[in-house]
């Protein structure tokens, strides 16, 4: 369904375009759009542009056992990562995707407070698994960094660090361990698509949670679910509907300058 709409919008965009082409070169009709019809078709044809490239990728993902004994529970985290954000950040080991996340939610496991729909930012970079070898994780003192992403490409520096920070919740962080040899999903996120599964940790004021571990069989790893053309039928309908109301007017101007001669 969501390809049939991204066609119906490519085609929608195409025809637009074709149409302010062609219509104003009628050396019969003598048409002339008005400035408000010339306005709406321009307008409708970069609403079914943009519907053709902008995309989400949703994910979501289940916990560790959370909580104490006997009384443990486990969470469920998803999101929706826009990959058509650009990069800000000039460096290029490192990248900047101010409000990448979207609709962030945890239920908590019905122990803990839930998250609410938000928004988040999403910085990426490359880790040097020598300098979080022995680093702790906040809530798992036990637990370093080195040891949750040892299962993750063994010793192999093929690893990059995705930090998503929450608009509303600041003091809550996820990182997300992403293997990539060449480092092109630190510049641009286009590479993400469905059935990519990405480890992390979710850290919590209040809980700390696993998310894919080895170590945490009963965890899984965030898997994109689907992926969501943006902003779905919507600018599709629309440029559908600006093409049929352009063509009626040609058509009535038509008619109405060859009476006319």
């Amino acid at each position: 369904m969501n390809l049939i709409k991204l066609k119906m919008a490519k085609a929608a965009a195409a025809s637009l375009t074709m149409l302010a082409n062609l219509v104003p070169k009628s050396a019969h009709a003598q048409i002339r759009f008005s400035g408000t019809s010339a306005a709406l078709l321009t307008m409708l044809a970069c609403l079914a542009s943009e519907s053709a490239h902008a995309q989400r990728v949703r994910f979501s993902g289940t916990s560790n056992l959370i909580g104490n004994p006997p009384n443990q529970v486990q969470a469920g985290v998803r999101f929706a990562l826009n990959t058509s954000i650009s990069d800000i950040n000039p460096n290029n080991d490192m990248g900047s995707y101010p409000g990448a996340i979207e609709n962030f939610t945890d239920n908590g496991g019905s122990l803990f407070n839930p998250i609410p729909p938000q928004s988040g930012n999403l910085v990426t970079s490359r880790i040097d698994r020598a300098s979080i070898q022995n680093t702790p994780i906040p809530g798992l003192p036990e637990l370093t960094y080195g040891q949750l992403v040892y299962d993750i490409g063994g010793l192999s520096n093929n690893l990059l660090r995705y930090d998503v920070t929450l608009q509303s919740n600041p003091n809550t962080t996820l990182l997300l361990f992403v293997q990539n040899t060449d480092g092109d999903l630190i510049n641009s996120l286009s590479d993400i698509s469905e059935g990519t599964e990405i480890p992390g940790v979710l850290i919590r004021p209040d809980v700390t949670e696993i998310f894919g571990f080895s170590d945490f069989q009963s965890s899984t790893s965030f898997r994109s679910v689907t992926t969501v053309p943006e902003p779905n039928a919507t600018g599709s309908l629309l440029a559908l509907g600006g093409l049929g109301v352009g063509l009626r007017l040609w058509r009535k101007r038509r008619s109405s300058a060859s009476r006319q001669k």
